[in-house]
């Protein structure tokens, strides 16, 4: 909620110089809480519990007493242009997406021009905020005793005029009244993006203000005209079972271990932090830190000083700092070193002092930045959550707990399947920096998978061996000969464990080494593999770098994989350890700066004989042939790539956690 403080005093100013008037409406403002019914502890898979509901004190009988609200609202009504709009506000800034909200956080149907105009909307860290019209948020404002205003025009449409006629360039072709309209409701939706931060940085300084025994359990929606303000009290929340028990995060946490066997139960330990206090800034030189040399120890965790995310310097050139903390070095395992000393310390801040050298905040000691690190190796963590994805799909992750609270993902969102013996992926998101990997900058030596907890008792090396693959394609094909075409018995091709996400996608070692799961790979053929597939995870990072542009991927699988029989008939393969290859695989990909997207399609079959309608799912874009001849060859995969708009059916299909599609790419990546 910093962040929002921040910005507090900006907003207030910014209503003080608007009015109603100014935009010849005539507001009204309902403004308040959706507190979510307590939850139950539910077992996981691994036996844990998620997360039950946080409160902020308790009563005489040791009743938890105050629900934190799940949702905050600003239900706004003009009465003189008869609309309205809805800004919800979700109060968990640890949220680990700002794309799959879980039942209970969706109430109203979001209306996309909100997060196309405000970008700052879909940021968790500020409260993960969405609009929709008053008419669909109907339901939710009667359970609150709101005055609902039926058959009403709503803001939503002349929102859709705004997304119309101003996207991008196109602004400046449109009629002078409509470009007039658009203005008019950009300003009024500023307005009401300013109420709802004021409302976000209000609670925050309510519930610091808590003693003892807070207010009764009650959703309080407060209404607000002009100067005047009046409370109504609305339904009373269910009260929650007198035992109560630690709160976790909403999901299952399992470190992962390179050798299969019983999975440890995860320890929280208690975790000594450094927290910030700027240096007298007439002790503090200039730094200039080198980002691929100074910050490459491939033993510590490189994050933000105020918020547990990785501290990316984007910008060309050096990192510059002056005074106070600007970033904090973290240990999952092990200690804080300084050179060959070991400190007491999990987690610290840094401040620069000159040069290369910085000083780890409320202490003594400086130090040259490379040479502070971790006395132990950083085990990644691999956790089921709650979530799911809109077919149902289970929403896993993998990054690193930096302590009970601080959960630092580096593949944010991963769509698995149950097997019969572990998870398999479908698909995984991540984000693609304009800067080289540190990784790469090593030797090129490939990194050796390793199983996971979501293997299960996958035995991957027996799938992944060439003759138990002959063996299961024999009992396919009834032992015909057609097997020795495929996969003849002195040839090199078969199937191998492809990466969806690649360790060079990822700019820190310690975060390159948590991609090289067996979980995480899906069966291809080696040709494929190592022909187009590759290819176009190396066109995404260098449209990354050269366009300096954050690019978000999705990486996946697409139906399953047959060949045609002796007579020609359809023969869906399958593999040991009922590993089944899919039939497509796709890198979905959009720039974040400009919102233009590219899909690259590559078909698993080095056996195809043509690109017929069975393998082209979406209309190939001529400028992907045209520049990348290799996606013709079958044998390396055949490939082309389509829009985002076009493909957009299979990405329902999917459960690709799109709010709405993206434009179509001008030109693709």
């Amino acid at each position: 909620m910093d962040d929002v403080n921040n910005r507090t005093s900006t907003a207030l100013n910014a209503l003080r110089q608007s009015s109603p008037s100014d935009l010849s409406t005539d507001l009204e403002v309902w403004s308040g809480v959706i507190v979510s019914p307590h939850q139950q502890p539910t077992p996981s898979a691994f036996g844990l519990t998620i997360q039950r509901d946080i409160y902020l004190g308790h009563d005489s009988r040791n009743r938890p007493v105050v629900p934190v609200p799940r949702l905050l609202f600003k239900y706004v009504y003009d009465r003189r242009g008869h609309r309205g709009l809805v800004f919800v506000v979700v109060n968990e800034p640890h949220r680990f997406s700002d794309r799959v909200l879980g039942p209970g956080y969706v109430v109203c149907r979001r209306q996309a021009v909100c997060e196309n105009l405000y970008p700052d909307f879909v940021k968790p860290q500020m409260g993960y905020t969405y609009c929709c019209t008053i008419e669909d948020f109907m339901d939710t404002a009667r359970s609150l005793a709101l005055p609902v205003h039926p058959g009403t025009a709503s803001i939503g449409g002349f929102s859709n005029d705004i997304k119309e006629n101003c996207f991008r360039s196109q602004c400046s072709r449109s009629k002078l009244s409509a470009t007039m309209i658009a203005a008019k409701y950009t300003v009024l939706l500023v307005l009401i993006a300013n109420l709802v931060l004021i409302q976000a940085a209000s609670l925050k300084d309510a519930a610091s203000e808590l003693n003892e025994v807070p207010a009764p359990d009650t959703d309080v929606a407060v209404h607000e005209k002009k100067d005047k303000k009046h409370v109504v009290e609305v339904d009373e929340v269910v009260e929650p079972h007198a035992k109560e028990e630690k709160v976790h995060e909403n999901v299952e946490d399992v470190v992962v271990y390179e050798k299969k066997g019983k999975v440890p139960k995860v320890q929280d330990d208690d975790l000594d932090v450094v927290e910030p206090q700027v240096a007298d800034p007439d002790t503090i030189g200039e730094c200039n830190f080198d980002f691929m040399k100074d910050l490459a120890n491939p033993y510590v965790l490189y994050l933000k000083p105020t918020s547990y995310d990785w501290f990316y310097a984007i910008g060309k050139g050096p990192i510059h700092s002056n005074a106070g903390p600007f970033a904090r070095l973290a240990c999952t395992a092990g200690k804080i070193t300084v050179g060959s000393e070991l400190t007491k310390y999990k987690s610290v801040l840094v401040q620069c002092v000159n040069g290369k050298t910085v000083q780890i905040v409320d202490t003594e000691i400086q130090a040259k930045l490379r040479d502070i690190g971790c006395s132990a190796y950083q085990e990644p963590i691999t956790r089921l959550t709650k979530h799911e994805t809109v077919i149902g799909k289970t929403i896993a992750q993998v990054g690193f707990r930096v302590d009970s609270t601080h959960f630092v993902p580096v593949i944010d969102e991963i769509a698995v399947s149950r097997i019969s013996r572990g998870y398999i992926p479908r698909w995984a998101h991540y984000s693609v920096l304009p800067l080289a990997s540190i990784s790469e900058q090593k030797a090129k030596s490939k990194l050796k998978l390793k199983y996971g907890p979501l293997s299960g008792e996958t035995d991957y090396k027996l799938a992944y061996d060439r003759m138990y693959q002959r063996q299961a394609m024999k009992v396919i094909f009834k032992g015909d000969k057609i097997v020795d075409k495929y996969m003849p018995l002195n040839g090199s091709d078969y199937f191998v464990p492809a990466q969806l996400v690649k360790p060079e996608d990822f700019v820190f070692e310690a975060q390159s080494n948590a991609t090289v799961f067996y979980e995480l790979t899906t069966p291809v053929w080696q040709s494929i593999a190592e022909g187009n597939w590759a290819l176009t995870d190396r066109i995404i990072r260098d449209y990354s770098r050269k366009h300096y542009s954050k690019v978000d991927v999705f990486s996946g699988t697409y139906l399953a994989l047959y060949l045609p029989d002796k007579i020609g008939l359809t023969t869906y393969i399958t593999l040991p350890e009922d590993l089944r290859p899919a039939q497509f695989l796709f890198r979905y990909a959009v720039d974040k700066s400009t919102r233009q997207g590219v899909v690259f399609v590559t078909v698993n079959n080095p056996h195809l004989e043509s690109a017929d309608q069975r393998n082209v799912i979406c209309e190939p874009l001529d400028k992907c042939q045209q520049d990348y001849k290799e996606f013709a060859d079958f044998e390396q995969g055949y490939t082309y790539c389509c829009s985002t708009e076009d493909f957009d059916r299979h990405a329902k299909r999917l459960g690709l956690p799109l709010v709405e599609p993206y434009p179509a790419a001008a030109a693709p990546l």
